[in-house]
């Protein structure tokens, strides 16, 4: 005799149960996002000021690998370290390679081939705690970017000159295929990042997550200026993808780029990705264009259950850097097309990366 739901529901084997509503959940979930599919499909349309690189239609791959950072430690310690005394060193041992030095008065400087190099100086732990900079597949509306200017002049120096000095003293580490360019840079005044820090602290958001207790500098004054710099990598005159993403075709891609802190008296904060030494692949490989990537979009939101309206912000070419198949020596860079959508609500902002050669969607 076959049993209704209610009978199975009663019954008091569990895994019958367990089974049955799995199973209903499924069932449900499938029959929403038809529903709402059906009855709401994503349109996509162009912002006003929408931005489309699609200056090329073929780009030459390459096969990378990781480079030593530690050849350049002179060149990083004349730029960084002059003047300052090292009273801690701390170095490790392959594979956990990594130099970490701590100054006297608490600057870190820390160099590894896996991570990067770090430059902070302590005042940049109140600095960090006021603009944190980040950047993701997602933007929320609180995001510390948008409570600051972008195109003012500090009285210690104007942007332009800080933003030339930075590029110029940064060369050194790029190999010759690579350029190194202004993304966007955020002017940290010191009234700016005062009026932050209260209004974070009013939210609870500068409360040290071990102890609880509100971590604030309080008093702000003109020494406390500084520009916030975010350089761009290009290979081939095309950008490298900035984020660090980890889709499950790959054991991760890399973002590529470097982030200063500039104040009066020079570097607060240096982060600068892993970088890679590259050699051709294939040249002359045919990428698809802008258009076919908001196809690839289109679909995308057909098949996911997404606002009724969302607007393109930008279609950009990036080239990508991708471990291969869970392997940390299988690196090769791919042409992807970046693709940023805005939310209704006009602040939130998701991205999404399609491979230029196959269209399919990084994921």
């Amino acid at each position: 005799m076959v049993k209704g739901i209610g009978e199975i529901l009663a019954t008091k084997k569990p895994y019958r149960r367990i089974v049955l509503i799995a199973l209903m959940s499924v069932l449900f979930m499938f029959g929403l996002s038809a529903c709402i599919k059906q009855e709401s499909p994503t349109e996509l349309s162009l912002d006003p000021g929408v931005t489309v690189n699609a200056g090329k239609t073929q780009v030459t791959t390459y096969k990378a690998e990781l480079n030593d950072p530690y050849s350049y430690y002179d060149q990083f310690a004349d730029l960084l370290l002059r003047g300052y005394v090292i009273a801690e060193r701390e170095q490790g041992d392959p594979p956990m390679d990594f130099l970490h030095e701590v100054t006297t008065d608490g600057s870190i400087f820390h160099i590894s081939t896996s991570a990067g190099i770090f430059w902070d100086t302590p005042d940049y732990s109140y600095i960090n705690r006021v603009f944190e900079y980040a950047e993701g597949i997602y933007v929320s509306a609180d995001d510390d970017k948008l409570f600051y200017a972008k195109d003012k002049d500090l009285p210690f120096k104007p942007r332009v000159q800080v933003e030339q000095d930075v590029v110029n003293q940064l060369a050194f580490y790029f190999d010759q295929k690579f350029t190194l360019g202004v993304a966007e840079t955020f002017v940290l005044d010191h009234q700016s990042m005062g009026t932050r820090e209260r209004d974070k602290e009013a939210k609870g958001l500068m409360r040290d997550y071990r102890t609880g207790e509100a971590v604030v500098k309080g008093s702000w004054n003109l020494q406390d200026d500084c520009y916030f710099i975010v350089l761009h990598i290009s290979l081939d005159d095309v950008p490298m993808v900035t984020e660090d993403y980890f889709p499950t075709d790959y054991l991760v891609t890399r973002g590529c780029r470097v982030e200063v802190c500039y104040g009066a008296e020079g570097y607060r904060h240096v982060a600068v990705s892993p970088l890679y030494d590259i050699v051709p692949d294939q040249s002359d490989v045919a990428i698809f264009g802008p258009e076919e990537a908001l196809k690839c979009v289109q679909q995308k939101c057909d098949s996911m259950i997404m606002p009724a309206e969302m607007a393109v912000q930008s279609v950009e070419l990036r080239h990508m850097i991708c471990h291969q198949y869970y392997s940390e020596t299988k690196i090769r860079t791919v042409p992807v097309w970046r693709v940023e959508l805005r939310m209704p609500d006009g602040a939130n902002v998701a991205v999404f990366f399609f491979d230029a050669l196959t269209g399919r969607e990084i994921v």
